[in-house]
């Protein structure tokens, strides 16, 4: 941690001498997500903090992002603040696994979430969609989780929930009823670590997905 940060200090150091008007970014990631405890970060460093943000199913990553987010509030409130969040999960390892996951829907965690990043005075976010084959990207997967991020984003006094029934009647249209049950009720499956092994960890397996998830909505695994 400290040789990472200490070395942007240092570059930060420079810059304020030749480009007093200019700024480094720094990644808050893995073993240097918390701020340094041996030097403040120069005021001329901004920060992005990395969460993930789809993990709900594990109350340990949840807890410790809120930590690196409130020590990095605590650490500066003026400083320059963004985030980078893993929607990637759980298609990421599926794909990379080869197998099909079970659904990570989070539209009601997305709304509090929002709320949450603007009290901390978060500026700026950036997030990582959903995999498809062959690793492409793609936002066909998070079509609603995208809708709740960038509107309330752009305008944090919207109503989250209104936003989630605003897309459903949009979207679907006379669908939108049994639509949101659906969404709902993967959303609550999803969601709940109870559903998951005791001895699980962070990610989703196959064996996670349709042994444990899908037996509570009464999926088959359709790759089977």
């Amino acid at each position: 941690m400290h040789y990472v940060f200490g070395f942007a200090n240092a570059v930060a150091r420079e810059v304020q001498n030749t480009r007093p008007d200019r700024w480094l970014a720094v990644l808050a990631y893995a073993d240097y997500a918390y701020p340094p405890s041996k030097e403040k970060m120069e005021p001329n460093v901004s920060v992005q903090m990395c969460f993930h943000a789809r993990n709900i199913e594990s109350p340990s990553l949840q807890e410790n992002d809120l930590r690196v987010l409130q020590a990095w509030v605590a650490d500066s409130k003026e400083r320059p603040k963004y985030l980078w969040l893993y929607y990637c999960f759980p298609s990421l390892v599926a794909t990379q696994q080869q197998f099909r996951c079970f659904p990570g829907f989070f539209a009601h965690t997305v709304v509090k979430k929002m709320a949450l990043y603007h009290q901390a005075g978060v500026r700026g976010i950036y997030y990582e969609p959903s995999y498809l084959a062959d690793m492409r990207r793609s936002v066909r997967l998070d079509q609603l989780e995208c809708y709740l991020t960038w509107k309330p984003a752009d305008d944090p006094k919207l109503n989250g929930d209104r936003l989630i029934d605003e897309f459903f009647a949009r979207y679907y249209g006379a669908a939108a009823k049994p639509m949101r049950e659906f969404y709902c009720k993967v959303e609550e499956i999803y969601a709940n670590p109870n559903n998951y092994p005791k001895d699980w960890k962070s990610h989703q397996t196959e064996k996670v997905a349709w042994g444990y998830l899908a037996r509570k909505s009464g999926w088959r695994n359709l790759a089977s």
